[in-house]
C-alpha cells in the first residue's frame, strides 16, 4: 500500500462470520489527498465481486502517535458470510485522489474440502451482506460485454418431446418458433387423445411438410407424465422437454443443450421464463407477466449476450428443460404412477438425479415465454398440485427447504437485475430523471409527490442522489410497477449507465452535499446533451446563489446577499470547505443555469430574488407546492390558562432558533403566561418551564396535536426567505392562526389568509407582542367544564396508545385538559393537582395504596383502565403463551394487577365480555365501558393509504392476505389458518401473504418464496400503508374466554383503509359486527376455508365488505365520535350527567 499507512488489528472468519478491523491514513501529517470511500471488496473464483460497507469510526490515539493534525479512518466490519462451495479472495478496497486501490488481506479456505478438486471451477454460491435492496452497479460491468453465442464443436442433435392434450391456441405460435435453431432436431410429439380434432389436423398436416416431426397418438388419454414417457422410449439422444404453452426465441436449443454438452455432471438445464418458480423473471417465485408486454424476441435479446455462469438449482423447471440421455437411462423416466397426469414429476425426477451425483444448472443466457397453464384445466392442476406436493414432502424431507433456501438466497439476482435494467434502458416510455439528495426536508416530500403523480401515468421515473451517509450514489428507477434500486462507488458509473438510456427530462430537485460538484453540474449539461432532454432547475433553496444554502449568514441573520463583506470561509454552515469563493461559485452555478430550458420556482419572491443575481436566466414558471389535505382543527374551547405558539418541524438556526431563545427570556422575565410548543425538533437543547418539545411526528398527527397541547397559533419564526415553506401551510391548512415574518414565500400567503398575522420586523419581543395581542382579540372562551384530568402508564406501548393517548385526543377535542405521567415519575405531591387520576395497567401496588390515601384525603377519583383479562390468573393458567420463558412472574403481576384495581373507585375497559367479567369480580364498583377508538392521525394516514392502494390495484391482479398480530401469544391463534391459508396459495397462484411480527410458520409456507412477505412490528404510523397494501386482513382468535375479551382493533385498522377482514367468531366480535356485512366470521377450520376461497375469488365481495367496514369504523370508532366516550367522560366530569347537559 504505496504511501498509505493503515494497520489490520483483526482478520477473522469463523463459524461463518467474517471480522475485520483496522484503520487507515494517507501516509501525510495533514489532511491532504485523503483516503475515502472504504469498503472490502469480496471476489468469487468466478470473478463476481461485491462491495460490503464498512463502519468507519475516527482514530484519535492513531493521530497522537503518528502526529497527525486530523484522526485516521478507523474500520470495522463483522458480518455473516456464508460460503456453500469453493473460496473467496477478500480485500480492502478505498479511493486516493480519486483512484481505487485494493490490498489483499486473506482467502478463505474452501468450504467443501471433500470436493475441492471437483469445485476449483464450479459456480461458488456465497450469500454476502446487501446494502438493503440496492444492487451494486459496478457488478454490471462483469455482464456488460456483449457474450457471442457459442457452438460446441461436439454440438449433438437433439431429440425435442412435446406432450399435447387440446391446446389448439397455444400450437401456432409454439411452431413459429421450434425450429429456430441449426441444431440437428427430431420432434417427438405425443398426442393424448386430445378431444380437439383441430389438434391431430394440425399435426398430420405438419408432418406432412416436415419430415423432422415424429407424431404419435395414444389410444387413450393416458395423462401428461405418460405420455412424456412414451416420448422418452423413442428418444435417441439427448432430450429437450417442452410445453405447449411457450414461444421460444432463435437459437433457443442451442443454449438450453450447451451446459449438457459440456459437463456430464449436468442432468437438467432451465431457462429464464416470465411463470417458472425459481426461474422466473423480473421476480423469482413469481407468476410475472413479460416485461411491459413486450415480445419474446425483446426480451431474450438482453439475456442471449450475457455470458452464463450455469448456477446449480434445487431442481428443474419442467415447461422448456434440456434433459441428459445417459441420466434418463440410469435413474429411470419420470413416476407414471405417483404423479399421473403432472405437476410435481419433474421435481421428484431431478431428486432422483441430485441422489445420483448429477446436478441441475440455470441456463442464464436464454429466455422462454412460458404462458402457464396450456397443459390441462386449472382446477385439475389445483387438485393435482395439493396431492402431488404431499408425495414430494415424503420421499424428500429436504427439498422444499432446498427450494426455500435457493428462494431466499436468489444467487443470481444479479443477472435478473442487469437484465430488469437492460429491459428498462431499451423501452421507448417518456423518462424523467430526477437529481436529488438524502436529507429529507420539504424537496424530499415534493418529489415523493410528483412521483406518486408520475407512476399514474406511463412515464419512467429515475430518481438519482448521492447519499452522503454512506459515500455512495444511488439510482431508483420505477416504470408500470416495475422497481430497480441500485448503487455504484463512483458518479461516473451512474453516468455511464445513464448515457444509455433515453432521457426526455432531467429535474435538478436537490444537488446539495454532492462532491465535486463543479464537475457535476458540467455532467448533468452533457447529458443534456446527449440525450436531448429537457433540463429543468427546481428552486427549493437558494444553493445556486450560495453555497450556505438559506442566505443566513453567520450571526444567524438574513444576508440579504451582499457578499461583500461575507468571508464563508469562517461562515458555520458552509456545505463544504472547497466552496468559499462566492465569484467562482455563481460562474460555474450562472453557466449551468442558463443552459436550463426552463426555472421553476414556488414563489414570486423566489423568482424575484434568483433574477437580482443572475441575469439572462431562462424563463422562470412559477407555481407553488401542492400540499396534501388536512383535517381542520375546530377548537371550542380553552384547555389550559396559557397562550400556547407552536412552532413546528425542525428550528433549526436559519428557522429563528435565537428567535425563540429570545422570546423564552421574555417570558420568563415578565412571568408572561405564555407556552411555546416545538412540535418537532431543535438542533440546540433549551431548557425553560414555558417550552414544551413534541419530538418528531409525522403530518397526519399535527391536528390531534393542536387539540391536545391546546395551540392558540402558529408561529413560523424563519429568518430566511424561504422558498415555499410546508410548515406555515399545513397551518393554513388546518385552518389555524398563522404568523410570520415578512420575508420570503410565507409572507407572500400568509397576507392573503383570513387568520394570518405578518410581523414587520424581525424581532423576538415585536413577535410576541403581536402574537399575545391577536389571540386576545381572536381567541376562545375558557370551557365551563374545566376538570383537571391525569392519565398514568406504567409504561408506553401499543395498547397504551389506543387506552390512553388516544382517549386523551378526544378530551381536548371536546374542550377538556389532560395531563399524562410515567408511574415511576409521579409524585405524590402532584394528587391533590387534580379531579381524577386514571392509571392504565399498573401493577405498583405500594405505590397505588399511597396514591389512594391521598385521593381519599383530597377528594380526588381514581380510574383504573384494563383491555385484558389478565386480572384473574387461575382462569387463565391454562392460556399456552403463558408457559413461556416471559411469563415466569406472570402469576404475580396478575395478582399486583388485582391489587391495584381494587384501590380505584371506578373501573373501565374495552369490550363488554370484560366489562361483564369485571363487575362479577369486583361487586359494588362502578365499571364503565368505552371501546378503543382511532385517532385523526389513523385516520388521516389510513385515507391516505387507501388511496395510494387504489391506484395501484387497477393494474394488480395479486390477491392479498395480511396478518398482523405475529407475537408470540398469537402462535395457537395463527396456526387455526395456517393450513388453509397453505391449501389456498397451492392452488390459487395469485395468493399471497404478509406476515407481520416474530410468528412461527411452516416450512412450506415459506416455500412459496417471494410469494410470502415477512416483516418485522412496525411504528404505527407505517402500518396503515401495509394493511392497505393488502386484500384480506386476518383475525383469527382461539375460542375461549380470554379472547373473548379482546377488542376489534385489528377490524377497526383494516377498516379505516377499506380492507376486508376474515375473523373468527366470537360472542364479543358477534356483538360488535355483522357478519356478512362488515366481516366474514368463521366458526372452524372448514368454514375458514371456504370463507378465504370465497373472497380470494370475488373481489366484488371483498370491496363491499371492506366499504361496509369503513363506515361502521367512521360511525363509532374514531376519537370524534362522542357516543363512544361519553359515558366515561361524564362519570370524569362528575355528576354522572350527559356532558351537554353539563355544558
Amino acid at each position: 500500500m504505496k504511501n498509505e499507512c493503515y494497520h489490520i488489528e483483526k482478520l477473522q472468519y469463523d463459524k461463518q462470520i467474517l471480522s475485520v478491523q483496522g484503520w487507515i491514513f494517507s501516509g501525510t501529517k495533514d489532511k491532504q489527498n485523503a483516503v475515502c470511500r472504504l469498503s472490502l471488496l469480496l471476489v468469487s473464483s468466478d470473478r463476481r465481486a461485491v462491495r460490503c460497507r464498512l463502519r468507519l469510526t475516527p482514530r484519535q490515539d492513531v493521530a497522537q502517535v503518528y502526529g497527525l493534525s486530523y484522526d485516521s479512518v478507523g474500520f470495522s466490519f463483522q458480518e455473516q458470510l456464508k460460503i456453500r462451495r469453493g473460496r473467496i479472495r477478500v480485500y480492502l478496497s478505498y479511493s486516493r485522489n480519486w483512484q481505487s486501490k485494493q490490498v489483499f488481506l486473506f482467502e478463505t479456505e474452501d468450504s467443501m474440502q471433500a470436493e475441492k478438486a471437483a469445485t476449483e471451477d464450479a459456480d461458488i454460491e456465497v450469500v454476502f451482506p446487501r446494502l438493503g435492496a440496492y444492487e451494486c452497479m459496478d457488478n454490471f460491468c462483469l455482464l456488460r460485454k456483449q457474450y457471442a453465442l457459442v457452438r460446441p464443436e461436439n454440438a449433438r442433435g437433439v431429440d425435442v418431446i412435446l406432450p399435447v392434450y387440446n391446446g389448439y391456441s397455444y400450437l401456432e405460435p409454439l411452431f413459429a418458433t421450434v425450429f429456430q435453431t441449426e441444431l440437428a432436431v427430431r420432434l417427438i410429439v405425443v398426442n393424448d387423445c386430445s378431444t380437439d380434432h383441430r389438434v391431430h389436423d394440425f399435426f398430420k398436416e405438419l408432418c406432412r411438410k416436415d419430415h423432422r416431426v415424429v407424431y404419435v397418438v395414444n389410444e387413450q388419454n393416458e395423462g401428461f407424465v405418460k405420455s412424456v414417457n412414451r416420448g422418452f422410449r423413442m428418444a435417441e439422444r439427448d432430450v429437450a422437454l417442452i410445453n405447449t404453452d411457450i414461444e421460444l426465441p432463435a437459437y433457443w436449443l442451442e443454449r438450453l443443450m450447451l451446459p449438457i454438452f459440456t459437463d456430464a455432471k449436468v442432468a437438467s438445464a432451465t431457462p429464464y421464463t416470465n411463470c417458472g418458480t425459481l426461474c422466473s423473471f423480473p421476480q423469482i417465485g413469481m407468476d410475472n407477466p413479460v416485461f411491459d408486454n413486450q415480445t419474446v424476441r425483446f426480451v431474450d435479446d438482453v439475456f442471449r449476450t450475457l455470458k452464463p455462469v450455469y448456477t446449480t438449482l434445487p431442481t428443474g423447471v419442467g415447461f422448456c428443460m434440456g434433459i441428459r440421455k445417459k441420466a434418463l437411462d440410469q435413474i429411470g423416466l419420470f413416476d407414471e404412477e405417483s404423479f399421473k397426469k403432472g405437476y410435481g414429476e419433474e421435481n421428484d425426477w431431478c431428486q432422483r438425479a441430485i441422489q445420483a451425483g448429477y446436478q441441475h444448472v440455470q441456463v442464464e443466457n436464454l429466455f422462454v415465454y412460458h404462458k402457464h397453464g396450456g397443459s390441462f384445466l386449472p382446477e385439475e392442476k389445483k387438485k393435482l398440485a395439493e396431492e402431488n406436493m404431499q408425495t414430494l414432502k415424503r420421499r424428500y424431507p429436504h427439498y422444499l427447504e432446498d427450494a426455500a433456501r435457493y428462494l431466499e438466497r436468489d444467487a443470481n439476482r444479479i443477472y435478473r437485475t442487469y437484465a430488469l435494467w437492460r429491459c428498462l434502458i431499451q423501452t421507448d416510455a417518456r423518462t424523467i430523471l430526477y437529481f436529488n439528495h438524502v436529507l429529507g426536508g420539504g424537496a424530499d416530500d415534493y418529489l415523493r409527490r410528483q412521483k406518486e403523480e408520475l407512476a399514474k401515468t406511463d412515464a419512467m421515473v429515475m430518481e438519482f442522489c448521492y447519499d452522503a451517509y454512506e459515500d455512495l450514489y444511488r439510482l431508483k428507477i420505477n416504470y408500470h410497477g416495475y422497481a430497480l434500486k441500485l448503487y455504484a462507488e463512483h458518479f461516473e458509473t451512474v453516468y455511464y449507465g445513464l448515457k444509455q438510456m433515453h432521457l426526455d427530462e432531467i429535474l435538478i430537485n436537490e444537488l446539495v452535499v454532492y462532491p465535486n460538484l463543479y464537475d457535476v453540474l458540467e455532467r448533468i449539461v452533457q447529458l443534456k446533451r446527449h440525450s436531448g432532454a429537457k433540463l429543468v432547475m427546481l428552486l427549493h433553496d437558494y444553493f445556486c446563489v450560495c453555497p450556505t444554502i438559506t442566505l443566513v449568514s453567520g450571526n444567524g441573520i438574513y444576508c440579504g446577499m451582499e457578499c461583500g463583506g461575507c468571508d464563508l470561509r469562517k461562515h458555520p454552515r458552509l456545505c463544504s470547505p472547497l466552496y468559499v469563493d462566492i465569484h467562482a461559485w455563481r460562474e460555474h452555478w450562472g453557466k449551468f443555469l442558463r443552459q436550463c430550458d426552463s426555472i421553476r420556482a414556488f414563489s414570486d419572491d423566489t423568482a424575484a430574488r434568483l433574477q437580482t443575481v443572475y441575469d439572462r436566466l431562462p424563463e422562470i414558471c412559477v407555481k407553488g407546492h401542492q400540499t396534501e389535505q388536512m383535517y381542520k382543527v375546530t377548537r371550542r374551547y380553552k384547555l389550559t390558562d396559557t397562550v400556547n405558539l407552536a412552532v413546528l418541524g425542525v428550528l433549526g438556526r436559519h428557522k429563528g432558533l435565537h428567535i425563540v431563545k429570545e422570546m423564552l427570556a421574555l417570558i420568563e422575565k415578565e412571568r408572561l403566561a405564555v407556552r411555546i410548543v416545538v412540535v418537532g425538533i431543535s438542533e440546540e437543547t433549551m431548557r425553560s418551564k414555558h417550552l414544551v418539545t413534541t419530538g418528531r411526528y409525522c403530518k397526519e398527527e399535527l391536528p390531534g396535536l393542536m387539540y391536545v397541547y391546546d395551540i392558540d397559533m402558529v408561529f413560523v419564526p424563519s429568518v430566511c426567505p424561504e422558498t415555499f415553506s410546508y410548515t406555515a401551510q399545513e397551518a393554513m391548512n388546518m385552518q389555524m392562526p398563522t404568523a410570520v415574518f415578512n420575508l420570503g414565500a410565507p409572507a407572500e400567503r400568509v397576507k392573503q389568509y383570513e387568520k394570518g398575522l405578518v410581523i414587520s420586523q424581525i424581532s423576538a419581543q415585536k413577535a410576541l407582542r403581536k402574537m399575545l395581542a391577536w389571540v386576545k382579540q381572536n381567541g376562545l372562551p375558557q370551557n365551563p367544564l374545566k376538570k383537571d384530568i391525569l392519565f398514568v402508564t406504567e409504561y408506553e406501548s401499543f395498547s397504551s396508545r389506543y387506552r390512553v393517548s388516544h382517549f386523551r385526543e378526544h378530551l381536548s377535542v371536546i374542550g377538556i385538559c389532560s395531563d399524562l405521567v410515567a408511574l415511576k415519575k409521579f409524585r405524590l405531591s402532584r394528587v391533590k393537582k387534580y379531579d381524577v387520576i386514571s392509571f392504565y395497567r399498573c401493577s405498583d401496588t405500594k405505590k397505588l395504596a399511597a396514591v389512594s390515601k391521598q385521593a381519599k384525603k383530597y377528594g380526588v377519583r381514581l380510574f383504573y383502565d384494563l383491555d385484558d383479562f389478565i386480572y384473574d390468573y387461575d382462569k387463565i393458567q391454562h392460556l399456552e403463551f403463558l408457559k413461556g420463558e416471559d411469563y415466569c412472574d406472570f402469576e404475580a403481576y396478575s395478582k399486583n394487577i388485582r391489587a391495584c384495581m381494587q384501590l380505584c373507585d371506578v373501573l373501565t375497559t374495552s369490550t363488554d365480555h370484560l366489562a361483564d367479567a369485571m363487575r362479577e369480580s369486583f361487586p359494588g364498583k362502578e365499571v364503565l365501558l368505552c371501546r378503543n377508538a382511532a385517532s385523526l392521525a389513523m385516520q388521516r394516514l389510513s385515507e391516505s393509504a387507501a388511496q395510494k392502494r387504489a391506484q395501484k390495484k387497477a393494474a394488480d391482479d395479486a390477491v392479498v392476505l395480511g396478518y398482523f398480530s405475529g407475537s408470540k401469544t398469537h402462535e395457537r391463534d395463527w396456526q387455526i389458518v395456517e393450513r388453509c391459508i397453505l391449501a389456498l396459495m397451492e392452488q390459487n397462484p395469485k395468493v399471497e401473504l404478509i406476515l407481520a411480527g416474530t410468528i412461527q410458520v411452516s416450512e412450506q409456507l415459506l416455500a412459496f418464496g417471494n410469494r410470502v412477505r415477512r416483516v418485522p412490528f412496525m411504528d404505527w404510523r407505517r402500518l396503515p400503508e401495509l394493511i392497505a397494501s393488502i386484500d384480506i386482513n386476518l383475525m383469527p382468535l382461539e375460542d375461549h374466554f380470554f379472547q373473548w375479551c379482546k377488542s376489534e382493533n385489528k377490524w377497526m385498522e383494516a377498516g379505516l383503509a377499506g380492507v376486508a377482514t376474515a375473523a373468527s367468531y366470537n360472542p364479543e366480535l358477534a356483538g360488535v359486527l355483522r357478519d356478512g356485512y362488515d366481516v366474514v366470521f368463521s366458526r372452524d377450520k372448514a368454514q375458514w376455508q371456504e370463507n378465504l376461497h370465497r373472497l380470494a375469488a370475488d373481489q366484488m365481495l371483498r370491496q363491499t365488505i371492506g366499504r361496509h367496514a369503513r363506515e361502521a369504523v367512521y360511525q363509532t370508532h374514531l376519537v370524534t365520535c362522542e357516543e363512544n366516550f361519553r359515558q366515561v367522560v361524564s362519570r370524569m366530569c362528575g355528576t354522572g350527567e350527559g356532558l351537554a347537559e353539563k355544558r
